[in-house]
C-alpha cells in the first residue's frame, strides 16, 4: 500500500521545467522569457524535458533546462537553481550593458577619428591618449567576456551535474517500480498546471536571442578589427608624416646652409672686388695727378721753347739779308765774266778797278762765310728743337685725347646724360680745361660709386646678420622638434 500510494503521489505530482533568461528588446527594455515543458513516462523509463538542450555558441553557451522535484531532487533545491539563474541573469545584463557601452565607445572613437582626419586638426598626443583609453576598454571588455565564458562553463557543468543526478534518480525510480506498469503521461493528468510566466515560443525566442547576440558579437568583432586597421593606418600615416617632416626639415636646413655659404662666398667676392676697386681707384687717382703734373710742366716747357723759337726766328731775317748780299756778289762775278769777254783794247785803269772790286768781293765772301757758319748751325739746331717740340706737343695732345676718351667712356658707362663739349673740328687736339673738368667729373663719379658700394656692403652685412639669427632660430626649432619626436617615439615604444 505504501508503495502504491507513493507511485500515486508521483503520478499526480507535476514536475516543472522552467527556463528564465533576460535579453534586450528592440526598445531597450529588458524582457523575460520562460519556457515550460513536461513529458514524463515512468513506465518506459523515459524523461523528456521539452527539447531543453541547445548547442554551445562561441559567445553564449547553451540555455539551461532544469527539472526539479520535491521527491526526486536528491538534495537539489529549485531555490538554489533560481538563485544561480538570477546571478547568471545579472551577469548577462552587465555584459550586455558593457557591450552597449563598448559599441558606443567604438562609434564615438570612429567619429572622432573621421572628424580629426577631415578637419586637419590631427594631434598625435590626443590620438595616442584615445588609443590608450580604447585599448584599456578593450582589455576590460575582453576580461569581462573571459569571466562570462568561465561563468557559462561553470553553469554548463552544473547543468550537466543536474542532468546526471536526474538520470540517477530516474534509474532509481525505475528500479523501485512494482510489477504492474505505471504509466504517467502529462496528457492523462486531470490537474491543469498553469505556469507563472507566459510561454510564447520559448525555444525559438531563445534561439533568436542567441543568434542576435552572436550577430552583435560578430559585428563588434568586425568593428574592433576595422578600428584596429584604422589605428594601424593612422599610425603608419603618422610615421610617414613624421618622416616627411624630418626630410623637409633636413632639406630646409641643407638649403639654408647652402644659401648662407653662397651668400658668404658672394660677400667675400664682393668684398675682394671692392678692395680691388679701391686699389685701382687710388692708383688711378695717383696716376692722374702725376699725369696732370707732368702735363703742366710739359706745357710750361713747351711755352718757354716756343718763346725761344720766336726769338730765334728774328735772327733768320738777318741771315736772309746775308743771302741777298751773296746774290749781289754773284751778279758782280757774272758782270766780271762779261767784262772779260770785252775786246783787248780796254784801258788798264778799268782792269785794276775791277780786280780791286774782285778782291773786296772775295774778302766779303770770306767774311760772310765765316759769319754764316754760326747762323746755319743755329738754324739747324732750332729746326731740330722745333721738330722735337712739335713731337712732344703731339704726344701731349694724344695723351690728353686719351684721357678725355677715358672720361667719356666712364660717363657713358654710368649713363650720365650730361655731355662734355665736343672736340675741335680737326680732332688733332683737345682743350686742357675740358680734359681737367672731365677728369674731375670721372673722379667724382667714382667716389659716388664707391659710396654706393659701401652702403650696399653695410646693407648686405645687416642681411647676413639677420640670416644668421634666423638660422640659429631654425636650428633651435629643429632641436626642439627632434626632442619632441624622440619623446613621442619613446611613448609609442613604451605603449
Amino acid at each position: 500500500m505504501e508503495s502504491a500510494s507513493t507511485q500515486s503521489d508521483v503520478s499526480k505530482r507535476i514536475t516543472r521545467t522552467v527556463i528564465t533568461r533576460s535579453y534586450e528588446t528592440s526598445n531597450g527594455q529588458p524582457a523575460v522569457e520562460s519556457a515550460s515543458g513536461l513529458d514524463v513516462t515512468l513506465g518506459g523509463d523515459v524523461l523528456d524535458a521539452g527539447r531543453g538542450v541547445y548547442d554551445v555558441s562561441n559567445t553564449v553557451t547553451s540555455d539551461v533546462v532544469l527539472m526539479s522535484s520535491s521527491s526526486l531532487g536528491g538534495g537539489y533545491s529549485a531555490v538554489g537553481l533560481d538563485r544561480d539563474l538570477s546571478n547568471f541573469k545579472k551577469r548577462i545584463d552587465a555584459n550586455t550593458e558593457e557591450q552597449r557601452e563598448h559599441a558606443d565607445l567604438m562609434a564615438g572613437l570612429q567619429r572622432k577619428v573621421a572628424r580629426r582626419v577631415l578637419g586637419g586638426g590631427y594631434s598625435a598626443v590626443g590620438l595616442d591618449r584615445d588609443l590608450s583609453n580604447f585599448k584599456k576598454r578593450i582589455d576590460a571588455n575582453t576580461e569581462e567576456q573571459r569571466e562570462h565564458a568561465d561563468l557559462m562553463a561553470g553553469l554548463q557543468r552544473k547543468v550537466e551535474d543536474y542532468r546526471r543526478r536526474i538520470n540517477d534518480i530516474e534509474s532509481q525510480i525505475s528500479a523501485q517500480r512494482p510489477d504492474e506498469r505505471v504509466t504517467f503521461n502529462i496528457k492523462e493528468v486531470s490537474e491543469t498546471w498553469t505556469p507563472e510566466v507566459t510561454v510564447v515560443s520559448a525555444d525559438y525566442e531563445f534561439s533568436a536571442q542567441l543568434e542576435e547576440e552572436r550577430r552583435r558579437n560578430d559585428e563588434l568583432r568586425m568593428q574592433i578589427s576595422q578600428l584596429q586597421a584604422e589605428i594601424q593606418r593612422l599610425h603608419q600615416q603618422y610615421e610617414l608624416n613624421m618622416q616627411d617632416k624630418d626630410r623637409m626639415s633636413a632639406n630646409r636646413e641643407r638649403n639654408l646652409a647652402q644659401y648662407l655659404s653662397e651668400e658668404q662666398k658672394r660677400m667675400m667676392d664682393l668684398w675682394a672686388e671692392l678692395q680691388q676697386v679701391r686699389r685701382q681707384f687710388a692708383e688711378y687717382r695717383d696716376q692722374t695727378a702725376r699725369d696732370l703734373e707732368n702735363q703742366r710742366n710739359e706745357f710750361a716747357r713747351v711755352t718757354r721753347s716756343v718763346g725761344g723759337v720766336v726769338r730765334k726766328l728774328s735772327i733768320t731775317n738777318v741771315a736772309e739779308s746775308a743771302q741777298a748780299g751773296d746774290i749781289e756778289l754773284a751778279d758782280a762775278i757774272r758782270r766780271f765774266s762779261e767784262q772779260q769777254a770785252l775786246p783787248a783794247g780796254a784801258s788798264t785803269e778799268d782792269y785794276n778797278a775791277l780786280m780791286k772790286k774782285y778782291e773786296e768781293s772775295i774778302e766779303r765772301i770770306v767774311e760772310l762765310e765765316s759769319r754764316g757758319d754760326g747762323s746755319v748751325g743755329k738754324m739747324t739746331a732750332l729746326e731740330t728743337e722745333l721738330r722735337r717740340t712739335k713731337d712732344k706737343l703731339a704726344e701731349c695732345q694724344e695723351a690728353l685725347r686719351k684721357i678725355h676718351d677715358v672720361t667719356k667712356e666712364s660717363e657713358r658707362s654710368t649713363d650720365v646724360v650730361k655731355r662734355t663739349r665736343s672736340l675741335s673740328p680737326g680732332g688733332t687736339h683737345v682743350v686742357p680745361s675740358e680734359v681737367l673738368r672731365s677728369v674731375r667729373y670721372a673722379i667724382r663719379s667714382r667716389d659716388n660709386e664707391l659710396q654706393q658700394l659701401q652702403r650696399k656692403l653695410k646693407n648686405t652685412e645687416l642681411q647676413i646678420s639677420e640670416l644668421v639669427t634666423r638660422f640659429e632660430g631654425a636650428d633651435e626649432a629643429r632641436k626642439r622638434l627632434e626632442k619632441q619626436l624622440a619623446d613621442s617615439k619613446r611613448e609609442i615604444s613604451n605603449r
